[in-house]
């Protein structure tokens, strides 16, 4: 049997440097909050690990278009409470945090 999983793959564009679990980037997009950017989980489903307020920050940014042409930006963050590990979050699903 053959494993997806590739631990020589580096998981972000950074290479070995980077020591974020999971795949991500720490490019950013036009358009997209800047990485730093404190931000804040908004219109969360019952599933989802995070509830609405949970806190995070940006590190990098992605975007891609629909076949009917409309563009949505992703972001890449670490939550407060799982530091070290990059996640994928849609924009609409975020907000700035108070303060920023």
């Amino acid at each position: 049997m053959t494993s997806a999983f590739q631990p020589e793959a580096p998981s972000c564009d950074r290479g070995p440097a980077c020591d974020l679990c999971g795949q991500h980037t720490h490019g950013h997009v036009d358009g997209a909050v800047p990485n730093g950017t404190r931000m804040r989980k908004i219109h969360s489903r019952g599933d989802d690990a995070h509830r609405d307020g949970a806190p995070c920050t940006v590190i990098g940014s992605g975007m891609a278009e629909s076949r009917s042409g409309v563009v949505t930006i992703g972001y890449f963050v670490t939550w407060d409470d799982r530091p070290g590990i990059a996640c994928f979050v849609v924009s609409k699903r975020l907000e700035p945090a108070e303060g920023n």
